[in-house]
């Protein structure tokens, strides 16, 4: 297998190496922010993510001023983006992590949950049933397969190859009346960490319950443990039944992967505002960092899964919002499983890892509502946006997305896809921000606005070094070079040349009114 990290690309056949998922996994984000507000005029951010990539590239799409490098191994050499990918810019570095998800039924998403495949009465306890301290629970067997493979429970180990779907199968006996208070499944090397709570039994049994889960891509080792515990309450005191461990293997997939990483290094950095009407143009309603790795099959770029980080930064809105991922508009009808890991800023795991499928692409939601994220300051109803408040550090979310089958090169939009930021406003009324990404746009294509009343760009990518406005202070009152720039997007003329140099790369004209972490107190 083959990968590439950052700047540096690593050649190494049989390397294992834990996905970019993993790696980041309880990393402990630091209690002071990166330094904002001081631009890097080496290290340029950009309003349009993307540029049209070489001439016949079949991912790069639209025009527009700069974007974010990646950079990928092809063949025995690297070789830069421009070869398969759209050209961008590297945002600048960060050091720290990323915030937790939620659902929403909109998103055409399902969650994946045990699925119990028979219930085998002949099994009958000797004992006296009933559920009473008398009743019976008892750990039969536990195996993995190849999805849709009848369990065969004479295996005692089992290896799959990367990207292959795992059919997680355990077997159990149980009273009627019995009530499991917690059902515990555990193959963290394959984003399994499930707990089911107060599971009642009807029928004295034997259980076979069956899970659907996959091997993630960059994950090869040997001796990975898959084993499930049961717990209850049994005269008057906890018991926990432990199953032994079922061991198995990740081989690379053939003829091997790669990695591409969306920025090259650090995070992208966006910022928006969710008025379509009289903007207050802080750009500040929700802010948060973002960086993306594809994993692609060698030889034939065809895409096979995609790892997400995100870490909420900012919510100063009065409307309730919910962020999410369009991968639906990306991938159109493309069969995905997804994993999200939630954990609190200090890297303790918000809930357990929640799985997902769906068979016609995906909106993936993130951060429902954006509050859950970022909980009001004490008194306030925002979070890191008016000075003198508490500061908040935000959670952040780790995602997994595994297609099915590989996406065929060339089918796919580029990274970052398309952020929305949904918002529900007065009466109700529910509305979607993309993400504008170059001048002309006005709405994507699936016709969420990207501008505003104005024409003024909706959210845009910028450096993870970026300030973003304090609350009601419009950017054009911070950055000298805000307004030549938007009066750039709103002319007419689509050949016109891009001011430079651009605003967000330089530092602030006014320091007082955009974020610092000094303005703000300690947080307990």
């Amino acid at each position: 297998m083959r990968i590439t990290m950052d700047s540096l690309r690593v050649i190494a056949p049989a390397l294992f190496l834990a996905t970019l998922l993993a790696s980041c996994g309880g990393g402990g984000s630091s209690a002071t922010p990166d330094t904002v507000g001081q631009g890097n005029g080496n290290i340029p951010g950009q309003q349009g993510n993307m540029d049209g990539g070489a001439s016949g590239n079949p991912i790069g799409g639209g025009g527009g001023g700069g974007g974010f490098t990646s950079q990928v191994v092809i063949g025995t050499g690297v070789k830069t983006d421009r070869d398969v990918l759209p050209k961008a810019e590297d945002p600048g570095d960060i050091d720290e992590i990323y915030a937790p998800l939620g659902t929403n039924p909109e998103y055409n998403m399902q969650v994946v949950l045990p699925e119990t495949v028979s219930v085998d009465e002949s099994k009958s306890s000797s004992l006296v049933v009933g559920g009473g301290d008398d009743s019976r629970l008892e750990i039969i067997d536990l195996v993995m397969m190849p999805n849709d493979v009848a369990p065969n429970w004479s295996l005692t180990s089992a290896s799959f190859h990367e990207g292959q779907q795992i059919d997680l199968y355990i077997k159990y006996f149980a009273d009627a009346g019995v009530t499991v208070n917690t059902r515990h499944w555990s193959a963290p090397d394959i984003n399994v960490d499930l707990n089911q709570s107060n599971i009642a039994h009807n029928t004295s049994a034997e259980y076979v319950v069956k899970l659907d889960s996959y091997a993630p891509f960059g994950k090869v080792g040997t001796n990975y443990i898959f084993k499930y515990t049961l717990s209850r309450t049994y005269n008057d005191a906890p018991q926990t039944l432990t199953s032994v461990n079922f061991p198995y293997n990740i081989t690379a997939a053939e003829p091997g992967t790669y990695s591409t990483r969306y920025p090259l290094t650090g995070d992208a950095q966006i910022a928006y505002e969710d008025l379509l009407v009289n903007s207050d143009y802080d750009y500040n309603d929700f802010v948060c960092h973002v960086n993306m790795t594809e994993w692609r099959m060698e030889g034939t770029n065809d895409l096979g899964q995609i790892t997400m980080k995100v870490k909420a930064k900012a919510r100063v809105a009065g409307y309730s919002s919910e962020y999410q991922f369009n991968i639906s508009s990306a991938f159109p009808g493309a069969t995905v499983h997804a994993t999200i890991k939630q954990f609190y800023a200090n890297g303790t795991p918000h809930g357990s890892p929640v799985s997902w499928q769906s068979s016609q692409g995906a909106d993936l939601p993130i951060f429902t509502p954006t509050r859950q994220a970022l909980p009001s300051a004490s008194g306030s109803y925002q979070a890191n946006g008016i000075a003198g408040t508490q500061f908040i550090d935000g959670d952040y979310a780790e995602v997994t997305i595994i297609f099915d089958e590989p996406v065929p090169y060339g089918t796919w939009d580029p990274m970052p896809y398309n952020p929305l930021l949904r918002v529900t406003a007065s009466q109700n009324n529910i509305y979607k921000i993309g993400l504008w990404q170059k001048k002309g746009d006005t709405v994507d294509s699936e016709g969420h606005q990207l501008v505003d009343s104005q024409g003024r760009p909706l959210a845009f990518i910028v450096p993870s070094t970026y300030a973003w406005p304090l609350e009601g202070k419009p950017a054009w009152e911070c950055f000298s070079g805000y307004t030549t720039w938007a009066n750039w997007i709103k002319n007419p003329d689509i050949n016109a040349p891009e001011p430079s140099p651009k605003w967000w790369t330089q530092t602030p004209s006014n320091m007082s009114k955009v974020f610092t972490r000094d303005k703000f107190t300690p947080y307990p």
